[in-house]
C-alpha cells in the first residue's frame, strides 16, 4: 500500500498505525507524512528532494552568550 495518497487518507480516517497494524494510531500529521514518504521510497516511487540545511552563522552563539553575560552582570542582585 505505498503512496502518499493512501497513507494520508488512512491518517484522516484515523486508521494509520505506526510500525505495524497493532502499533499505536498516528495522531501527528508530520509523522503521517514521514510514514508516507518512507513507504514511497521503499516502493521505488518518486520522492521530493530533501530541503537544504541552513548553515549556521559563525560566532552567532558566542555573540548571544556574550550578550547574556553582559545582561546578567548589569542586573541588580535580588535578596542580597
Amino acid at each position: 500500500m505505498p503512496g502518499m495518497k493512501n497513507t494520508m487518507s488512512e491518517f484522516q480516517a484515523g486508521q494509520l498505525h505506526s510500525g505495524s497494524k497493532t502499533g499505536p494510531v498516528v495522531k501527528n500529521r508530520k509523522q503521517a507524512i514521514a510514514i508516507g514518504l518512507s513507504e514511497q521510497r521503499q516502493a521505488g516511487g518518486p520522492t521530493p528532494a530533501p530541503k537544504p540545511r541552513r548553515e549556521s552563522v559563525p560566532g552567532m552563539m558566542a555573540t548571544r552568550n556574550n550578550l547574556n553575560a553582559m545582561r546578567r552582570s548589569t542586573l541588580p542582585k535580588k535578596g542580597r
